[in-house]
């Protein structure tokens, strides 16, 4: 994923309400194939470039930090919150249709196991200890479906096209994942790290296993 690709997801993400840095917290997705069907919807159904993204799941933000708070408060909620982190995977779940401020959309939920929950309600409750602006969500995360979006901001009547569609265009070869039919894949997937966003940006990733933090260009070597 390129840095341009990266800049343009961030700043459809980011409310311009605001001002100041604002930060959003992800886990970038590598699962073979969700990328291909991405691609191959927005091709499908003619979805313009600004409404395409990266495949990721969204855990906080976006949000700006209240005063006199800093971006190493970003770092230490992330931190503490992977100190009860035992088990780095996810699976996932059925297909889903979410309506969101500039239409619908089409996703895939996933599912976390038990220990992850634990840390992801933790890591809500720190960041939003020490948020200035957020969103509802990030005020009542219990109440958020944690999901990959494969489509978005589609009028309501293309969503039930496109999800017959995905329903019925079979497995994606690479890796044996099925993106049509979400809730039969078996296999777990890693979350490897927990990625921060700085006004669109990636600016540092977490790497769960090492307990580390690794620089963008760290991540997108030139």
């Amino acid at each position: 994923m390129s840095f341009g690709s990266m800049r343009r997801m961030g700043k459809r993400l980011l409310s311009r309400r605001h001002p100041g840095v604002r930060y959003l917290i992800l886990v970038r997705v590598g699962i073979p194939g969700i990328m291909e069907k991405m691609h191959d919807l927005a091709i499908t159904f003619s979805l313009p470039p600004s409404d395409r993204r990266m495949p990721h799941i969204t855990l906080f933000g976006p949000f700006t930090l209240a005063e006199p708070g800093t971006p190493q408060d970003v770092m230490d909620c992330i931190e503490r919150a992977n100190e009860k982190i035992h088990e780095g995977n996810y699976s996932l779940g059925e297909l889903l249709e979410l309506r969101g401020r500039k239409g619908m959309a089409i996703v895939c939920r996933v599912r976390f196991p038990e220990t992850f929950v634990k840390a992801y309600q933790d890591l809500s409750a720190c960041l939003f200890s020490r948020a200035g602006s957020c969103t509802w969500l990030d005020k009542q995360p219990e109440k958020r479906v944690v999901h990959i979006t494969l489509a978005f901001n589609l009028p309501a009547s293309l969503t039930g096209q496109m999800k017959e569609y995905l329903m019925h265009s079979g497995s994606v070869a690479e890796g044996g994942t099925t993106i049509g039919r979400c809730s039969q894949v078996p296999e777990e997937h890693n979350l490897g790290g927990i990625a921060v966003l700085r006004n669109g940006m990636l600016w540092k990733e977490y790497d769960l296993a090492q307990r580390t933090w690794r620089e963008r260009k760290e991540l997108y070597p030139l």
